[in-house]
């Protein structure tokens, strides 16, 4: 049954792939440019099958491929051991009674992580080789008119912007996204750097 499953997924996302355009060559970012763009692995990695248990977006418009751990049309998360729950306060335009928190990279996290006994997973969105500000705006698109419960936190990272751009570049790109989502994200949600897992090269 898991190599069947295995199957459906890579044919899944193969099938996503020969969809998209040809990929944009190195381009100038905000604090920096990118000297050479270098693919660090992809969303398909063999044996994983929590990918059939995310939901994807390809913006054929941004070439970009989006993973969700949750569902970006309802914003319910059907992967947590507590049933299904919402993963921003009480929806759209409801209010933010809890804090949440968020985990915004490219493809080098885990697709899900649960809350194999409750509902405190965390909400995991991911956009594969992109840069920082591309992976903050599908954050803020995803949630457009949502209120957070006080004290939710952002983790955002992006180990393909680091490869593409060094440290430094990275850095200054880093202040200037974080900037972008305090910005929308209004008070009493922080904004810290996460931690990049590369499952795969």
């Amino acid at each position: 049954m898991e190599k069947i499953l295995e199957k459906r997924v890579a044919s899944t996302y193969s099938a996503m792939l020969k969809s998209k355009k040809i990929p944009p060559g190195p381009k100038p970012l905000r604090y920096g440019t990118i000297t050479q763009s270098t693919d660090l692995g992809s969303f398909f990695n063999e044996g994983d099958l929590r990918m059939a248990n995310v939901h994807f977006q390809t913006n054929f418009a941004k070439n970009l491929n989006v993973s969700f751990s949750f569902d970006p049309t309802t914003l319910d998360c059907n992967n947590c051991g507590g049933g299904i729950h919402k993963v921003v306060g009480v929806g759209k335009g409801g209010g933010g009674a809890w804090s949440v928190v968020y985990l915004l990279t490219n493809q080098n996290f885990p697709p899900i992580v649960p809350d194999w006994t409750g509902t405190d997973c965390l909400v995991i969105i991911r956009v594969e080789n992109r840069t920082l500000l591309e992976v903050a705006n599908a954050f803020l698109e995803t949630f457009r008119g949502c209120s957070f419960g006080l004290g939710s936190l952002v983790l955002l990272s992006s180990a393909t912007h680091l490869a593409w751009a060094g440290i430094a570049a990275y850095a200054e790109d880093f202040v200037c996204a974080s900037r972008l989502l305090c910005g929308g994200l209004g008070a009493g949600v922080d904004v810290r750097h996460g931690l990049p897992l590369l499952l795969q090269l």
